[in-house]
């Protein structure tokens, strides 16, 4: 709609409307980017791999033949059969029910990790890029100060520290995480926070919370995004490694890692005990890792492309 100056009665044009033309671009690059993915053949056999082992775990109550701590003590180290599907472990365990068990715990612990690492990263990485100054200084040097600890120091501290269960090591997992994200986020706010549209929105008073809300936060979540995919595939390996060195999930619950730890005593008369475990950790890994190969791809090609 065009409007006219109060004091000169000359057309100013049309009057802007906030936040819509960029809306729909960024709708527009979305859309764009789920379409490049989808036509990648690995990342999306790699992702419905990973919505089905979702869908276990969360089925598994309903899926398990067997209760995961139920003993069979006349089937103690049994291979796989028709009854026993992965076979048994050192006291009659089903192994299949307690892969499907361990893989809701390893999952969801990956899951506290980055929820962990994006509450503390995201509103930092926020802050140091969009107010910069003594802000990004103090926000930095902090980061600096977490990333001067090799990882593996820094969880084994925390969790001797709170004390070894699953959730500390996944505690301890996302204050090492937290480092990665706050620089990521404030790489592209940096880089968001000199767009033209950026500017404008400041210029005619529009509250920083709003910026950052409406404009800086949709537009980060890619590259956020690729990074949370890549991650999680580390969150599961570090899961499990924390809870074969005792530190993660304490018996009898089983994870992965777990059951990797349980399975080495008895490798010489069962190697099935570690085997089924290993492959499912390998295989979530990769997943991961592919699935986020294919966004960065996808989301580098749209940024190449503008």
């Amino acid at each position: 709609m065009t409007t006219k100056n109060a004091a000169t009665g000359t057309a100013t044009g049309p009057e802007p409307r906030s936040g819509g033309p960029e809306r729909r671009l960024h709708a527009g690059a979305i859309r764009r980017m789920v379409r490049r993915f989808r036509r990648q053949r690995a990342p999306m056999v790699a992702l419905g791999f990973l919505a089905l082992l979702v869908l276990s775990v969360v089925a598994a109550p309903l899926i398990s033949p067997y209760d995961p701590l139920e003993q069979h003590l006349a089937a103690v180290l049994q291979g796989p059969s028709a009854e026993y599907w992965f076979g048994t472990d050192e006291l009659g365990r089903d192994l299949f029910s307690r892969v499907l068990d361990g893989g809701r715990v390893s999952l969801l612990g990956a899951v506290q990790a980055l929820v962990v690492g994006l509450a503390i990263g995201l509103p930092l990485g926020l802050l140091a890029g969009y107010f910069s100054g003594v802000t990004d200084m103090i926000v930095m040097r902090f980061t600096d100060a977490l990333m001067s600890f090799p990882p593996l120091v820094m969880m084994l501290a925390i969790v001797a520290a709170l004390g070894p269960n699953l959730t500390n090591a996944m505690l301890a997992l996302g204050v090492v995480f937290a480092p990665r994200f706050i620089r990521l986020v404030r790489g592209v706010v940096l880089a968001l926070r000199e767009e033209p549209y950026i500017e404008a929105a400041r210029s005619i008073g529009v509250a920083a919370p709003s910026i950052i809300v409406r404009h800086i936060i949709p537009n980060a979540l890619p590259p956020l995004i690729v990074q949370v995919s890549l991650a999680t595939g580390f969150a599961i390996l570090a899961e499990a490694s924390l809870s074969f060195l005792g530190l993660g999930v304490q018996p009898p619950q089983a994870s992965w890692g777990s059951m990797l730890s349980q399975g080495f005593s008895s490798l010489g008369q069962s190697p099935t005990m570690i085997v089924f475990p290993g492959v499912a950790i390998a295989l979530t890994v990769l997943a991961c890792n592919v699935v986020g190969d294919g966004l960065r791809e996808s989301i580098g090609r749209e940024v190449r492309s503008e």
